[in-house]
């Protein structure tokens, strides 16, 4: 079993998923508690390092191992192989009268639900079968990056608006990024695209230079329209990238009506 802590992940603090009943779990560091999840573990995350949650890396199965000390309240995050997210609110206790949670595929976050009709990927991607068979998962790890996710990566103002890049969150295979659009001038901003680019080399004659488009895979809260003195957020789902040590990622704006392009390197 390996040992999983990525406090900075997942902060108790910051994550709320305000309409979902989160079931409270109950540790201590002298005994273990299992979770028998209904599909094998693919990534979990405690909000402290004061909570540690033990499963199979090498080998994924369904039995996770948790443990806890003294301290604040914190939080746990499960991903499953089958695309489920299960999220539980953890407390220490000396004493414990359960040690053993079967945990049932209802209790995830947002159970997946038929889809009917366009959904939001197919209306702004088009169609994908792997990307409609995931919303659920992606729709619920994107709240959770809107409302976590604080800091900022870079900005870039142009025209009295004012795109930033809030945080790149990596999660398991995929790339979940954060932006803000502010719009300080006196027209309305209508939104055609946001494009994530991977840029080769250097723009000039004595270099190559290569621009390769990231596609999305889904997207939350993306606006159509930024009204005056407004300022809206939202996430962009992305297949996991790197970036070498030749490359940069270029950000691009365009407008449905009108020339005000937003251009922002990384």
């Amino acid at each position: 079993m390996k040992r999983i802590i990525l406090g900075y992940v997942l902060c108790f603090t910051a994550i709320s998923f305000a309409q979902e009943q989160i079931a409270t779990i109950y540790c201590n560091q002298n005994q273990n508690v299992a979770f028998i999840m209904p599909a094998p573990i693919e990534q979990a995350v405690t909000g402290s390092e004061d909570f540690v949650f033990s499963y199979n890396v090498a080998a994924p199965d369904s039995l996770g191992l948790l443990q806890g000390k003294p301290g604040l309240d914190s939080n746990l995050l499960i991903r499953t192989e089958d695309g489920g997210v299960y999220s539980y609110i953890l407390k220490y206790q000396d004493t414990l009268s359960r040690f053993n949670y079967f945990i049932s595929a209802k209790e995830q976050i947002n159970p997946p639900k038929s889809l009917k009709g366009k959904t939001v990927i197919e209306k702004e991607f088009g169609k994908s079968t792997y990307a409609l068979k995931n919303e659920s998962y992606f729709k619920n790890l994107s709240k959770y990056y809107l409302k976590a996710s604080i800091g900022r990566i870079k900005v870039k103002r142009k025209y009295g608006l004012r795109l930033e890049v809030k945080s790149i969150n990596h999660y398991g295979d995929h790339v979940f990024v954060k932006y803000a659009i502010e719009n300080n001038s006196n027209i309305d901003y209508e939104i055609n695209t946001v494009e994530l680019y991977k840029v080769q080399g250097r723009k000039n004659r004595k270099s190559s230079f290569q621009k390769l488009i990231i596609q999305p895979i889904y997207s939350y809260r993306l606006p159509e329209k930024i009204h005056k003195a407004e300022k809206l957020h939202f996430v962009i789902t992305y297949p996991k990238f790197t970036i070498g040590s030749n490359e940069k990622l270029k950000i691009g704006l365009t407008e449905t009506k009108g020339n005000r392009y937003l251009k922002l390197m990384l």
